[in-house]
């Protein structure tokens, strides 16, 4: 069992990390929801988090998350994906900054994505560990990587991508490292229309596909910021957040964002609200 370290929240301590004055209760009074709130990053200890905090709230037709991370583990944001979709037949997604990489994989489970006036998704551009000598460092390759191996089997090697293969270095390192690269490649993509498929109201199967496509190919950067138009071009379900509502959701973020602050590894907090006076705040403990 992990060391979660759980609060309840009353009306009184409230102004700190939930109850009646605070930014986060007044947003979740504005949403007519529980409340789910999610900053740092999204690895196998924050998938617990968020089923102690689900198991708290209970069923409920409707639940808001708030996002905001940079990433993190895929498999990790998948299961979280799964355990929303499970408990909740509609999921509202509030990204007041970032929710790239993994967490956008993440947003793809949400009915609807509220991105504010500065807030961002990014490209599903998984990476993967390769050490392809042992006295070297480890050195980080994107798996998007993989379609330009066909440009450079073309352009350089006239025997294709045999011998591509052939020039890489004598080790198991050179032929894992393309294989790590294919098959990350194809978990992202299969979990991205997995959960596309999953929401109350799919896309038809071909603009599944196409918004995939263009989140795990379309963009030469990991560090390509979507922003509210892109993102809506691409297919996905955006909203804009309202001139009214988007004061009280960039207070909401920097009230987590405290609650975060001088954690290690940008460490998952979870706040949870279920009510004006019921409120939880669920960290790794130290």
């Amino acid at each position: 069992m992990l060391p979660f370290n759980s609060v309840t929240v009353s009306q009184d301590n409230g102004e700190s990390s939930g109850g009646e004055g605070s930014p986060l209760c007044a947003l979740r009074r504005e949403m007519a929801t529980p409340l789910l709130a999610c900053h740092g990053n999204l690895d196998a200890a924050t998938v617990g988090l968020i089923e102690e905090a689900l198991e708290w709230i209970g069923q409920a037709e409707s639940l808001t998350l708030l996002l905001s991370s940079r990433g993190g583990r895929v498999l990790s944001a998948y299961r979280v994906a799964l355990l929303l979709r499970e408990r909740h037949p509609t999921i509202r997604m509030l990204v007041p900054r970032r929710a790239r990489s993994a967490a956008t994989l993440l947003a793809l489970a949400a009915d609807s994505i509220a991105l504010g006036e500065f807030g961002e998704l990014g490209p599903l551009d998984a990476s993967i560990l390769v050490q392809p000598f042992p006295t070297d460092g480890v050195l980080r390759l994107s798996a998007s990587d993989a379609p330009y191996l066909r440009r450079i089997a073309r352009e350089w090697f006239p025997a294709g991508l045999d011998g591509l293969v052939s020039g890489l270095p004598g080790n198991a390192a050179g032929i894992g490292t393309l294989i790590g690269m294919y098959r990350t490649e194809e978990l992202v993509t299969q979990l991205a229309i997995r959960i596309l498929q999953s929401v109350r109201e799919p896309l038809p199967k071909d603009a599944i596909d196409s918004v995939v496509d263009r989140l795990v190919h379309g963009y030469a950067s990991h560090d390509y910021p979507i922003l509210r138009t892109e993102a809506r071009a691409i297919g996905l379900p955006i909203e804009r957040v309202s001139d009214a509502h988007e004061p009280l959701l960039r207070a909401a973020e920097h009230q987590i964002a405290q609650l975060s602050a001088g954690r290690q590894e940008q460490r998952a907090v979870v706040i949870a609200g279920r009510s004006d006076y019921e409120w939880k705040v669920y960290q790794v403990g130290e």
